[in-house]
């Protein structure tokens, strides 16, 4: 996958043949398990073999990174706290607006954030994903390997729009343990959302992608705010 991804960020001239992006350019983020930090160093050796990643993670090795983790046992005032500083560290000087997932980040050509199904899972569900079911495998939502990807693009005028995807190996693919080339590509399922307008080239506008990122941030902030409200509740 990362030898495809490789070649087909040559054909839209982001890479170079054997590039070596400058500082900054290429960011891999994974979670601290051996299976993720596994996936991203593959991946960014198929994605740029003469270039040395760093893949970057957070917390002690063997432990579920909280970027990464689906599960939120319990809420308290001092939990909250460090979810907001580790916010607002993760988004530098503009704070929550920083989090522009790193996808407005100066100079940033390629970014490789490493987790699990579930992530993608409940990323999606966060946003307003329509329904849909994915082709050509016996997991409709989150095949094995699945990558979501938000790519870029800008006008002759300027403006910013996103392609939101989910690329996969087929069935076929996985069983044949083809080599994935542009001449035989994986699977590539655009996405929609509720309430999002989509153009004919699957293609949605910037601010309503970011309107979306901070539509779900602040249903996290008023679920936090009534549970931590009911947790602090005296006992009757």
């Amino acid at each position: 996958m990362g030898q495809y991804f490789r070649k087909r960020l040559e054909a839209e001239g982001l890479f170079s043949e054997n590039h070596q992006p400058e500082d900054g350019a290429v960011r891999f983020y994974a979670n601290s398990k051996q299976r993720t930090i596994a996936t991203s160093t593959f991946f960014s050796a198929g994605l740029l073999p003469v270039w040395d990643t760093p893949v970057e993670t957070h917390v002690e090795y063997d432990t579920m990174d909280p970027v990464f983790s689906p599960v939120l046992h319990f809420v308290t005032p001092d939990y909250e706290q460090d979810v907001i500083s580790q916010i607002l560290e993760m988004g530098g000087d503009k704070g929550l607006e920083g989090i522009h997932e790193e996808l407005l980040a100066d100079g940033r050509i390629f970014s490789f954030l490493c987790g699990h199904d579930s992530n993608i899972a409940s990323v999606l569900a966060a946003l307003g994903v329509k329904e849909y079911s994915l082709p050509d495998t016996i997991e409709p939502k989150t095949p094995i390997g699945v990558k979501l990807v938000f790519a870029r693009f800008l006008t002759e005028d300027n403006e910013a729009w996103y392609t939101v995807s989910l690329v996969y190996q087929s069935t076929q693919q996985l069983r044949d343990l083809s080599l994935l080339t542009p001449e035989n590509p994986p699977m590539e399922h655009f996405l929609e959302f509720e309430g999002v307008e989509t153009n004919a080239d699957h293609m949605i506008a910037e601010d309503d992608l970011l309107d979306l990122f901070d539509n779900a941030i602040s249903a996290y902030d008023e679920l936090m705010e009534k549970y931590t409200d009911e947790l602090l509740e005296p006992a009757a």
